[in-house]
């Protein structure tokens, strides 16, 4: 079975193959969804390095590519945090594109571009609403258990 890491390379992958057709379209949105991938696979690789190992630490999956060691979920933890609102603003910046190559869309009567616009927001809407929060409670967990393993016995 495979796990959420495995799993988000998929959905990623798919989003990423959508928006590199997309900047080969003959169109005014091409360089739109240029801005869009850059701005896109830039956050992946934040959230592959933060994220992704984090929500592994909360299910306990070893079989992941991006599982730590155990001493090194305390530093994914301190990267999730600073990392954070940054994350945010990513996803805030990446809605403005979509909403700004949705008009031109409109424009050109382009529904399956439209189609992808509305794939990645919802993507958006999904790891806002679920996997941050979730990484979040991967980071109390994981602060909870190095303080229980300070305690003497």
């Amino acid at each position: 079975m495979s796990n959420r890491g495995d799993m988000l390379d998929v959905e990623h992958e798919e989003i990423i193959d959508q928006l590199r057709q997309a900047t080969l379209e003959k169109n005014r949105s091409a360089k739109k969804f240029e801005e869009i991938l850059s701005n896109f696979k830039n956050h992946l690789e934040k959230e592959n390095y933060t994220i992704v190992p984090l929500l592994n630490y909360n299910k306990g999956r070893t079989e992941s590519k991006y599982q730590l060691a155990e001493v090194a979920y305390l530093d994914a933890a301190k990267r999730f945090d600073d990392s954070y609102e940054s994350m945010v603003e990513e996803h805030r910046l990446i809605q403005r594109l979509i909403r700004e190559v949705q008009s031109l869309l409109q424009i050109e009567g382009n529904k399956k571009l439209s189609n992808t616009c509305n794939k990645l927001l919802h993507h958006i809407d999904l790891e806002e609403e679920f996997l941050y929060p979730a990484a979040k409670a991967a980071c109390e967990n994981i602060r909870f258990h190095q303080q229980i393993q300070r305690v003497p016995r």
